[in-house]
């Protein structure tokens, strides 16, 4: 599953490199959608008395980037999910609220019932500056 950039972080990426302002991200955070989360990271999952939560992801967690892609080199995993079906996948630089980085749809969609965890094993989760080159 490769993720694409958002519109915030690409104008970040391209300030930084055209006008010298920083661009640094000691961790981000993974969050599950329901739908395509857009540019703004809508649909994403509700807790809806479950433990869902954004899952952060520091920079150890990630490989170092080859061909302009850069993957998980760890399992992440969220427990006790709601009822749902995930079928895309987001980055963000805070645990709440924040500014979305990165989306990304799944190959399948994985359906849960209440209670359900959902696993990526290393290397499921990959972001790509330009996807579709």
């Amino acid at each position: 599953m490769g993720l694409t950039m958002s519109n915030h972080l690409g104008n970040k990426v391209l300030n930084a490199v055209f006008k010298g302002q920083n661009l640094s991200y000691e961790k981000v955070y993974l969050s599950l959608h329901t739908g395509d989360p857009g540019d703004a990271g809508g649909s994403e999952v509700e807790a809806g008395g479950y433990s869902y939560a954004r899952k952060e992801v520091v920079l150890e967690d990630w490989t170092t980037p080859s061909d302009k892609t850069v993957e998980t080199n760890k399992e992440v995993e969220w427990e006790n999910l709601p009822g749902v079906t995930v079928s895309h996948i987001g980055i963000w630089d805070q645990v709440s609220g924040g500014n979305f980085l990165w989306s990304g749809e799944l190959a399948e969609s994985r359906s849960l019932t209440a209670g359900q965890h959902l696993r990526f094993k290393a290397g499921e989760i990959t972001a790509e500056i330009d996807p579709n080159s």
